[in-house]
């Protein structure tokens, strides 16, 4: 899959359902979710790379459901706040 022009595809990172201390988070906790790691970019995308991790408006873009069952959000790039590289070793 690929996005069309300056959109990118983050895969949203799986939320934790209780917390460290074993306190049940309930679902309107978890779903209001802004931040993932982008797994493709449009061609017109100049900033970002697959695997950079980015935090998005709340209300941004087109989630669906891929087939291994990850949500998957489309976003404009004009639309993203802030972006980070995993550091290589």
């Amino acid at each position: 899959m690929r996005p069309i022009g300056e959109k990118v595809a983050v895969k949203l990172r799986k939320t934790p359902t209780t917390t460290a201390s074993g306190l049940h988070l309930p679902e309107t906790a978890t779903n209001t979710q802004t931040h993932g790691d982008v797994i493709a970019v449009g061609k017109d995308v100049k900033t970002l790379k697959v695997g950079d991790m980015v935090i998005y408006l709340r209300y941004s873009g087109l989630y669906y459901e891929d087939e291994n069952g990850d949500t998957i959000v489309i976003v404009p790039e004009s639309e993203l706040m802030a972006y980070w590289r995993a550091e290589k070793n």
